[in-house]
């Protein structure tokens, strides 16, 4: 019996168990491809079963079944596989089975989720305003017409007021991204590169930028990249996954909400940079600035407690 105990240990010893961070990140970008081609592919399969090859104009439906494979096929599988070939357990690497020890701190992250909507507009509209070198003329063409397929089909989406509407896109396009993608870019990522940077600050700050790029929406680079490493900390601080779960689902949920309001009543957004939309941009600065203290000293004197 105890001389199985060695080869035992061996057998079940996780794959990336000691492997360099570089291993470990070609380990997940072949999950990434894997998983993401076959998943992909068999949505795909089905959609056609559901809708025929002959569609004269995909319909928003259409894109909200794609929408839920690609996600669990790119982000959601590849991250929990890659935790599992981390830790023989499938939410362990990711902190995702550690559930937050102070409630204050959610009430704050909510709280700051209603602050960051009129900033991140602001950022976007002051990117827009930053010109493209002439070199790269083509390539700003290429990203405007990606941003305006990815706004045509958004539009598409939550054209129809009716609630059943509302409530399936904020299951599809709030909580399902905002799961599977704090467990693959937070949850994976981030903690590998962690792991391999030996800091913090630079895993956040690089996680938050893949982020951003990936999402292939040029206006609103920066202000994903922001809240990217806004997230990032929220994961650092808390040490749980399921904080910058929430603080994604609550962004993406309300300017799902928003959208859908100025859709049913017909109403204009106010015009950017007049007095009253600079000056309110300003006080969510403050009280977004502020909450974050509040959630880093909640977050800090949790963790002080369980020391």
């Amino acid at each position: 019996m105890n001389d199985n105990t060695p080869d035992t240990q061996l057998i079940k010893k996780p794959i990336l168990e000691g492997k360099h961070p570089a291993i470990q990140l070609l380990y997940m970008v072949l999950l990434i491809f894997g998983c993401g081609i076959v998943i992909s592919l068999f949505g795909l399969l089905l959609s056609y079963g559901i809708w025929g090859e002959d569609m004269d104009e995909l319909t928003p439906g259409y894109y909200r079944f794609m929408q839920l494979f690609n996600a669990i096929g790119v982000f959601l599988v590849p991250a929990l596989l890659f935790s599992y070939l981390q830790r023989r357990r499938w939410f362990s690497y990711s902190q995702a089975d550690c559930r937050p020890n102070n409630g204050m701190t959610l009430l704050y992250v909510a709280a700051a989720s209603l602050c960051i909507l009129p900033i991140a507009g602001m950022v976007v509209e002051l990117g827009k305003l930053v010109p493209w070198p002439d070199f790269m003329a083509k390539w700003e063409k290429l990203m405007h017409e990606q941003q305006d397929s990815v706004d045509h089909v958004l539009e598409m989406m939550t054209a129809d007021t009716h609630i059943s509407t509302l409530i399936l896109n904020l299951l599809v396009c709030a909580l399902l991204p905002a799961v599977s993608e704090e467990l693959f870019f937070r949850g994976s990522l981030q903690q590998l590169l962690h792991h391999w940077f030996k800091n913090s600050h630079a895993a956040i700050w690089v996680t938050g930028f893949i982020f951003s790029a990936i999402h292939l929406q040029i206006d609103g680079f920066v202000a994903r990249w922001l809240l990217g490493v806004y997230l990032g900390y929220l994961l650092v601080w808390s040490g749980s996954l399921w904080v910058p779960i929430l603080a994604h689902f609550l962004h993406n949920a309300l300017s799902i909400i928003i959208q859908h309001i100025v859709t049913v009543n017909g109403t204009i957004t106010e015009e950017n940079f007049t007095f009253s939309s600079i000056l309110s941009t300003i006080v969510a600065l403050l009280f977004l600035v502020f909450f974050i203290y509040l959630i880093y000293r909640s977050s800090h004197k949790n963790n002080v407690n369980q020391a």
